[in-house]
């Protein structure tokens, strides 16, 4: 017997120091929740001194909003026997500051198996729970970003495996998502547009470097174009890992530049024809009209000439004068419609 009070004793110390000095809190409860010891590191937590935490019920401390969810669970706990369980809560120092703790506890009992109490051991998980926050609220932002783009944005490992794809490209695929994450292209695409991403990848891999692309892609209403961006993703290390790929329908600008250029080309050849007309008009004016009408000149200013008495004369002249006055005009003409590449000049 005083060597089992001896061993208890030496048990009870060892326990003691090392509840004492433990960097997690450690609290002992009974079967009704009122607390029967504390370690010095639980108090830190709260804020409080061992007397003020062992004067009331544990789950003074606890955060109102979690206070009913966790005590039922206890409760369900030590009606079903349940050894271990765990939980995340938040609690409520002292100071009235709020913060996160994740508790793990297991239940005590006597030498007949029944149940007499429960020994929790709790770490205080406040920056662990602002770094998960700050990493969710960037991740819903990632993923607001990707699910909302109009282009098709897409991870594959080296085997060209699909690690990652944002809604766009699975409504394109119309797909989702867990139906195509681990799979191949050859899996969705015709044989001739999986060999050519085949090919633009493999450079990506070969070169290390991100590539522009021009691509097909097969929608429900037929082929469209796209520019696609692929580039390498590196680890710490700087070693390729993945790569991504973000992939732009350009469908409607490719066809607005065709049309641009057709439209294009029918105006030089409208302009060139325009010319080609200028060309014969000034052709037809200068060799045509023209050269009658100064040949007509010629011939009635020679007959007036040697005739200069008759009775005609005035007449002849009044002819020579609009004759010449239809040579000037029309040259001036021909000077009007000459081609305006010589403006441009």
């Amino acid at each position: 017997r005083k060597n089992a009070e001896n061993a208890l004793r030496e048990s009870e110390e060892r326990f003691r120091l090392l509840a004492m000095h433990a960097p997690v809190g450690i609290a002992l409860c009974d079967v009704e929740g009122r607390t029967s010891f504390v370690n010095p590191k639980a108090c830190e937590m709260v804020g409080a001194s061992p007397e003020e935490v062992m004067a009331f019920d544990w789950q003074e401390f606890i955060h109102p909003d979690d206070r009913e969810t966790l005590f039922t669970a206890w409760q369900t706990n030590i009606a079903q026997g349940k050894i271990h369980s765990s939980a995340d809560f938040r609690f409520v120092r002292k100071d009235s500051t709020i913060r996160w703790a994740s508790t793990t506890a297991s239940l005590i009992h006597d030498a007949d198996g029944n149940p007499v109490g429960q020994i929790g051991i709790t770490k205080d998980i406040t920056e662990n729970k602002a770094a998960e926050d700050k990493l969710r609220a960037r991740e819903a932002q990632l993923s607001g970003i990707l699910d909302n783009t109009t282009a098709l944005v897409y991870l594959k490992n080296a085997e060209g495996r699909y690690l990652l794809t944002n809604r766009r490209f699975q409504t394109v695929l119309q797909q989702g998502r867990n139906d195509i994450i681990g799979k191949k292209d050859e899996e969705f695409f015709p044989e001739t547009l999986a060999r050519m991403y085949l090919e633009s990848d493999a450079q990506v891999w070969r070169e290390q470097c991100p590539f522009d692309f021009e691509e097909a892609v097969r929608h429900a209403d037929g082929l469209h174009t796209y520019r696609s961006v692929k580039f390498p993703v590196r680890d710490e290390t700087g070693k390729m890992i993945a790569l991504g790929g973000i992939s732009t329908d350009i469908s409607d600008l490719k066809e607005s530049h065709e049309a641009l250029q057709i439209e294009q080309d029918l105006l030089r050849n409208l302009i060139d024809v325009q010319e080609k007309e200028r060309q014969f008009l000034c052709h037809e004016f200068h060799d045509g009209l023209i050269q009658y009408a100064v040949g007509s000149l010629m011939s009635l200013s020679s007959y007036h000439d040697k005739h200069p008495t008759s009775e005609a004369a005035a007449t002849i002249e009044m002819v020579i004068g609009n004759l010449q006055k239809g040579v000037e005009d029309g040259r001036r003409v021909i000077r009007g419609i000459r081609p305006a590449v010589l403006d441009d000049s």
